[in-house]
């Protein structure tokens, strides 16, 4: 057990190693425990949903956590979605399968 009593709590700096997956399983961000994400707890850096996940875990503490769109960023609107590669001419490589 890592934990030393220490509890996430506004103002406290946190380090938060975590996975980020889509519906269907697959990983779109993360972080490593020698890399974690650092953030300031209670100022608003990470979703507010999510932080009122993390506040009271203690060092060690899994859990897993799903965002509805309108808690996260929102529902997709196909008319917001601009492709940057072709307005500016860019060519994707892709990896061989």
């Amino acid at each position: 057990d890592r934990s030393n009593g220490m509890k996430i709590a506004p103002n406290r700096a946190v380090a938060l190693q975590y996975q980020l997956k889509l519906d269907n399983g697959i990983i779109v961000d993360s972080s490593t425990e020698a890399e974690p994400l650092w953030y300031l707890h209670g100022k608003n850096f990470l979703l507010p949903k999510l932080e009122e996940k993390l506040n009271g875990l203690e060092v060690g503490n899994e859990f897993d956590a799903v965002i509805s769109p309108k808690d996260g960023y929102g529902e997709v609107d196909p008319k917001k979605i601009i492709d940057i590669a072709k307005q500016h001419g860019v060519r994707t490589i892709r990896e061989s399968q």
